[in-house]
Parts: structure tokens; sequence; C-alpha cells
């Protein structure tokens, strides 16, 4: 080549001294590298790479290089690319050109590692559960849609002898305020006699009630079967009457024809229930 004496470039590096046509200059030592060693001549290993990686203006993306006045080795074999902007693998870590930039581009070897292997396998799992429990997920998710918000049932609270007293003393006050502001005619105010009836329809109940001192039981369930709006019966032949008992255990009524107060007194309680 004694014709072109200027063509080409020696290898900078003493080792090798190799006459190279076509050249790489390096850009942090400015000197002239064969293919062989324009990554390998102990200048881009360390700091030059290092001086390069603080230009990463697009790190974010795999990209690198906002310098236009440098240029930027691609590392796949025999690839003598420099480019403006390179691109960082995220498997094995090294920066290559736009035509090797993918995986079977440069034959990455990261991407076989054991770690990516591993890395991958736990990933395909996490999928592979997720889409086996999406059915049964979606399942659950619907039936719980569906399934409606049921209240515990309310239990009432226990209320002691005393607390009781006092509750039936508010309550036949309030029920001699109603009964002299409505003026019953049937009932004065000397003749009011207020008693607690526990009645069964349509639910069980204890309600106070006015009634006459003088009534008997026969008038004192007409009543009663009126103020809590109780159907009765008791004028219509072969019916179940509604009468009067002490308590619920008693088989026998109180017959119509007796004196209520005879049998219960003022604030007391009479079990008000049709014959069985």
């Amino acid at each position: 080549m004694a014709e072109f004496p200027d063509l080409g470039k020696h290898c900078a590096l003493t080792s090798c001294e190799k006459l190279d046509f076509t050249p790489y200059k390096c850009n942090k030592c400015e000197k002239y590298f064969c293919g062989d060693h324009r990554l390998t001549h102990g200048c881009l290993d360390t700091e030059a790479n290092a001086s390069i990686d603080a230009t990463k203006a697009l790190s974010s993306r795999g990209l690198r290089g906002s310098d236009s006045s440098k240029s930027y080795p691609c590392a796949a074999t025999g690839c003598l690319d420099l480019e403006k902007v390179v691109f960082s693998c995220e498997y094995c870590k090294k920066e290559f050109c736009v035509t090797h930039r993918h995986l079977e581009g440069h034959s990455c070897t990261g991407y076989n590692s054991p770690n990516q292997i591993e890395k991958r396998r736990q990933e395909e799992l996490k999928k592979s559960v997720k889409e086996k429990m999406a059915p049964a997920l979606a399942q659950y998710k619907e039936d719980n849609a569906l399934k409606p918000t049921l209240s515990p049932p309310k239990t009432a609270k226990a209320v002691s002898p005393t607390q009781q007293a006092r509750m039936d003393r508010i309550a036949i006050m309030k029920l001699k305020q109603e009964a002299n502001l409505h003026r019953d005619a049937q009932i004065l105010p000397a003749d009011q006699y207020p008693i607690f009836a526990k009645v069964f329809e349509p639910e069980e109940r204890r309600v106070a009630v006015m009634t006459h001192k003088k009534w008997t039981v026969g008038r004192t369930v007409d009543k009663i079967a009126k103020d809590l709006k109780i159907e009765n019966r008791n004028g219509v032949a072969g019916s179940k009457k509604l009468r009067i008992y002490k308590s619920e255990d008693d088989a026998e009524a109180i017959e119509f024809s007796e004196n209520l107060k005879d049998h219960f007194a003022e604030g007391a309680t009479l079990v008000f229930k049709r014959d069985l």
C-alpha cells in the first residue's frame, strides 16, 4: 500500500499496532484503534464510561447521549457505527445503536442469565395464578354484590323492675293527659282506671289502656278492642271470643259479667286474647 501511505491508522494499543483502514477514534483519549480494540483499550472501560454516563439525558427510556459533539460506539460485535444517541439494554447493561438495540440484534447474554430466567419464571407464575384465580374472584365479587346486607336481629334490652315501674308511671301519666285532653264523656277524671293490656294481635305487645273503675269485664273487652283496633267478633255466634285472663297460663277466662276492679288493681297487667 505504498501508493497510499496515509490510508488507515495503526491501532494505538502498543500490544497491537495493527493497521486498520476504518479506524475508530476514541472520544475520550482521541486516539485511533482497530475494530478489535475500540472498546477494550482501557479507556472506555473505566473513566470514559463514567464520563459518558454523565451525559445520559434520556436514561429513563434506555437512551443515552445529548452532547452533539460526541458520538457513542455500539457494543455489538462487528458494529463500527457511532451514534449520537444509543440504547441501553436492561439485561446485559450494554449500549447499542438503533440497529442492534433489540435482544436478538446483539445476541443478548444477560437475557438468558440465571437471574433473568428466574425473574421471568416468577413473573409467569404470578400471571398464571392470577389468570386461574380470575373466574373465582369475579364470582366472589358478584355473589357479595347481590347478597343483601342483613343487620343482626335487635335484642330487647333487659329492664329491671325499678325501670319498668318508672316506665309504667310515665305511660299512665301520658294516658291520663290524653284522656283529659279529648274529654272522653264515657270516663270522667274521677272514674279513670288505667291498666295495661298484654295483647297478641297483630303482634305481641303491652299497651296502656284507659278504662272505667265501675266497668264490667265485657265492657272493658270492647274498649280494649276498639282502642287497639283488634277485630271484635264476640257478638257473632260460633266465633272465637276475645277474653281477659289474669295470666297467660290461666285456662279459665274471667266472666264478662264480673267487675274489672275486683280482679285488677290500677296499673296492673291483664292478658287479652281469643279463645283457643
